[in-house]
């Protein structure tokens, strides 16, 4: 499994901000409009987490997370059926597995 913490763009990100890659991604995906559920039972972690507001990368360094490799770590195959909407797990994904 890939983990995007560890992704070479993400680092560089958080390195230039002096931020965890954690506090880079977070606010990245709500800047995509996506909700986020970050998890974690440290306490300075939850600190780091919370710290994600007040900040917003900027639209050019925004752009560098395209170079990420999509990976689609689960394939989900319980949403295919016969009589389902989706009867191949090509149309489930758009065909982009």
């Amino acid at each position: 499994m890939k983990v995007v913490a560890n992704n070479p763009v993400v680092t560089f990100i958080a390195e230039s901000f002096g931020k965890t890659p954690a506090q880079v991604a977070l606010p990245w995906s709500i800047q995509q409009g996506q909700s986020v559920l970050p998890k974690s039972v440290n306490e300075s972690r939850l600190k780091e987490n919370i710290d994600l507001f007040g900040w917003s990368i900027p639209e050019e360094l925004c752009a560098r997370f395209s170079e990420i490799e999509q990976v689609k770590q689960i394939r989900n195959d319980s949403f295919v059926h016969p009589k389902s909407v989706y009867k191949t797990i090509e149309e489930l994904w758009d065909g982009e597995i």
